[in-house]
């Protein structure tokens, strides 16, 4: 699978919420953040040339703040998740 940004993860989420692969994203978090992913149920950051992918979310844990924050424009649900992933997950 190619690699996707955290926006296209957060805005499709529903498209991976079946997948049993881990998602990692490049810290640090913004949008545009390349995720790679991983098998298994691993949790700890990993290296790449120099560059630290750590654990974001699982897609159906975002496509269950999706039904929470639902009111909010995409961009909006966007950054709040990111906020979410950074501070109460």
């Amino acid at each position: 699978m190619a690699s996707l940004s955290i926006q296209e993860l957060v805005l499709n989420a529903e498209k991976f919420a079946n997948d049993e692969r881990t998602p990692f994203a490049r810290e640090p978090w913004i949008v545009s953040s390349e995720v790679l992913w991983r098998e298994g149920n691993h949790t700890a950051p990993f290296e790449i040339d120099g560059q630290t992918f750590a654990y974001f979310l699982e897609p159906s844990i975002i496509c269950e703040l999706k039904e929470s924050f639902s009111t909010l424009e995409p961009a909006s649900f966007v950054e709040r998740v990111i906020q979410y992933a950074k501070n109460d997950a």
